[in-house]
């Protein structure tokens, strides 16, 4: 499991490589953790930033404490949704860059204890946690599965077309 610092350092590593803070898009496309990492640890990608020694352009800054207070949270069960998806992404089974993804969002849920649980999880490559965050939030983990992998599926053919065309 990541810790805050390690989070941190590797948002300033990525901040050196580009010659600047990176903004949320950039941490989406090519960071080294997804955006939504930071979200999760921080409360808000400012905060994360802010944190890091940046100046945010926007957005709320949440204080150690009262962040700590709201998005603390056990961890523990991310590793027990690892084991039971084989430490693959289910929708294309590389095991490079998995990371657990909530189907229904902490702002669509009240209490931690339904969060995490284990139906509303499911292992995703970055890639695919980016492309499918937000989507079929009223799913279980194998309805999701089905969903995006019909969806990846489908915007693959679409670009195998478009490539065609030229």
């Amino acid at each position: 499991m990541l810790s805050e610092e390690e989070l941190i350092e590797s948002l300033q590593s990525f901040a050196d490589e580009l010659g600047r803070r990176p903004t949320l898009h950039e941490m989406a496309q090519d960071g080294p953790h997804s955006s939504s990492v930071y979200k999760k640890y921080f409360g808000t990608w400012s905060t994360a930033l802010h944190e890091a020694g940046f100046e945010p352009s926007r957005g709320k800054i949440i204080k150690e404490e009262d962040r700590r207070d709201y998005y603390s949270r056990d961890y523990s069960k991310n590793q027990k949704i690892y084991e039971r998806d084989n430490h693959k992404c289910r929708v294309c089974d590389t095991e490079d860059s998995i990371e657990v993804h909530h189907i229904k969002s902490r702002l669509n849920i009240p209490h931690d204890e339904e969060l995490d649980n284990e139906d509303n999880m499911i292992t995703l490559c970055k890639k695919h946690h980016r492309i499918l965050e937000g989507k079929w939030e009223d799913t279980s983990h194998e309805r999701f599965e089905e969903l995006a992998r019909e969806y990846i599926e489908n915007e693959d053919d679409a670009t195998q077309k478009t490539i065609a065309s030229f």
